[in-house]
């Protein structure tokens, strides 16, 4: 229902966006979808402010690439009010390396035993 819903607004990912959906499954299901254009923000956010509109367009991408950054996200006019540089830590991207534990597969009965002895250190 909610990939019905995102296709419905942005329309059908075709060719290279396609092809930036890493999982080929995933991929091979859109492909299995009815074609569709997608909706013009103006008619389905027409309450909303334009430069709202427009922020949104932005940042609802099926290409990560071609999505507006953060950091241009925040300075963008709709957010103008919000953005205080003095107050917008930035730093350098994480290293993925740091997460690699999610990846592994674990049993409940491990996850709990770690669940606990990590409560302990507080």
């Amino acid at each position: 229902h909610q990939l019905d819903l995102i296709i419905g607004l942005l329309g059908s990912p075709e060719g290279e966006e396609l092809m930036k959906i890493p999982n080929q499954k995933c991929r091979k299901f859109i492909k299995s979808l009815p074609s569709s254009p997608g909706s013009p923000f103006p008619e389905v956010f027409g309450n909303m402010p334009l430069d709202a509109q427009d922020l949104l367009a932005l940042t609802l991408r099926w290409d990560p690439e071609t999505r507006i950054s953060v950091y241009d996200a925040i300075q963008h006019p709709c957010l103008e009010k919000l953005h205080c540089p003095e107050d917008e830590p930035t730093r350098e991207p994480l290293d993925t390396s740091d997460f690699e534990f999610e990846r592994r597969k674990i049993t409940a009965a491990a996850l709990r035993e770690e669940i606990f002895r990590e409560a302990l250190l507080y």
